[in-house]
């Protein structure tokens, strides 16, 4: 029996369901749908809802979307130098008593200089090429999610350039992740032994739906002309005076 698998359009379906926060520019009650009521609806009032009813608010010119935490920035600390400048700043108070609302303002200034506003997708990149083994855990509806806000809200995305080449990069990589791990599990097979089953984690439905059907029919090739040598190599032991095998195609150099 053939594996019926999703479309990428139907893994994108069951996406649209994803709450997400909008900022509506309209007074309205709320809306009952089979899937549940939404609203009320009060201008300049966030409110979370599916994101399909973002969207189709959106193409009205109804709301503003609120993109997901991870398509934001964070601000980290540089904790050195906050150390130094304190230090500093004590010393300072310490000589001359007269400087106080000098030091404050320094402070003041010091500490405004002393955070770094990073990308969180950056971050993720980064996160990804560390790890060798296996793949860093990205959000939920990751590709699904960021495809449809990325064509339907660019306005509300802040940096949106930075933002697309970002996340094209981070499934770049996964990407040649995977298929150096599958080629890695291919040279670690014995002589003979079949292809297996590859597991991995964090690695999503709409990843998985894009590389399952090259993948699985190369293996399924891959075994055929295994099985197509296994069955020369047997002919050959039948037939003494022959000075050639066959040499399994997973086998080691």
């Amino acid at each position: 029996m053939e594996d019926i698998a999703l479309l990428p359009s139907q893994i994108e379906f069951l996406a649209e369901d994803t709450t997400i926060t909008v900022v509506p520019n309209f007074k309205m009650e709320s809306l009952i749908f089979l899937s549940g009521e939404y609203g009320p609806f009060v201008p300049s009032f966030p409110i979370d809802i599916p994101l399909w009813l973002a969207i189709s608010l959106k193409k009205k010119k109804k709301c503003t979307i609120i993109p997901p935490d991870w398509m934001t920035y964070s601000i980290n600390s540089n904790s050195n130098c906050n150390n130094n400048n304190n230090n500093n700043n004590n010393n300072n108070n310490n000589n001359n008593n007269n400087n106080n609302n000098n030091n404050n303002n320094n402070n003041n200034n010091n500490n405004n200089n002393n955070y770094n506003i990073i990308n969180k997708l950056e971050s993720k990149y980064r996160e990804e090429n560390i790890i060798k083994d296996g793949f860093i855990e990205l959000p939920e509806n990751f590709i699904e999610i960021s495809s449809l806000l990325l064509a339907n809200c660019p306005d509300d995305i802040k940096d949106i350039n930075s933002i697309r080449s970002l996340i094209n990069n981070i499934l770049l990589r996964r990407e040649d992740k995977l298929g150096e791990s599958f080629k890695s599990h291919l040279n670690s097979l014995a002589d003979g032994e079949s292809v297996t089953t590859m597991e991995f984690k964090n690695y999503s439905m709409m990843e998985i739906n894009k590389v399952r059907a090259p993948y699985v029919s190369g293996i399924n090739n891959l075994n055929k002309i295994q099985n197509s040598d296994n069955g020369n190599n047997n002919n050959s032991q039948s037939q003494p005076t022959s000075n050639t095998s066959s040499r399994s195609l997973f086998s080691k150099k």
